[in-house]
């Protein structure tokens, strides 16, 4: 059921949408209005049930609704059969409210999908919380040392963890250069503190 004057939200999914998000996040700031103008196809996306079809107002409706918000996360309300995108716990997200600027965006990933009423889902995600960087990553011990993205997390303590595609296949252990903002970085990955269906958080020790 549509509330009027609800909250509404944009939703990211999957690794490299949300990957992209914080790339032009970080880009410089006289990129800004190139990049606001690059992201409208993308925010809309995650912001409207559809993007080409009007309603008689002549804008596509809202698909997200606020349910709830706070430090640990977000609650969601979604029409049945609107999402737009694959969503099922253990999905990488980024979110931001509709009123937000792009770069306000948090990190976080599905954690529970319930049904609320007989065409609505209430769709709930935990928060990645840490200043959050895109970073590029190459293993050093592979033969092809492929240029692969990846999310650098430095929490509040300081401490860094890199967040990484699971088809990747990255396990504890791996030494791994870190290439951020023209910086080159000798690392290591420490024990997996979050593995889901699509990511996995490792701690992220560099060399001094």
């Amino acid at each position: 059921q549509r509330v009027f004057g609800a909250r509404h939200a944009r939703l990211y999914g999957g690794f490299e949408t949300v990957h992209r998000l914080f790339v032009d996040i970080h880009r410089q700031d006289g990129e800004q209005a190139a990049v606001k103008e690059e992201r409208r196809f993308w925010d809309s996306l995650a912001e409207h049930i559809n993007i080409v079809a009007e309603n008689e107002e002549g804008m596509s409706e809202p698909r997200w609704v606020v349910a709830d918000e706070g430090a640990g996360g977000i609650q969601l309300h979604v029409q049945e059969g609107e999402y737009g995108l694959p969503i099922y716990v253990g999905r990488l997200v980024a979110y931001n409210s509709k009123e937000s600027e792009f770069a306000a965006s948090r990190l976080g990933y599905v954690v529970r999908l319930q049904r609320i009423g007989d065409d609505e889902v209430e769709v709930a995600i935990a928060r990645i919380r840490g200043e959050i960087l895109p970073v590029v990553v190459v293993e050093q011990d592979s033969m092809e040392q492929l240029p692969l993205p990846a999310l650098m997390i430095r929490a509040k303590d300081g401490k860094l963890q890199l967040l990484c595609d699971n088809k990747y296949s990255f396990i504890t252990g791996d030494r791994l250069a870190v290439m951020f903002a023209g910086h080159r970085h000798s690392a290591a990955l420490g024990e997996a503190l979050i593995a889901q269906a699509d990511f996995s958080i490792f701690e992220l020790h560099t060399s001094a």
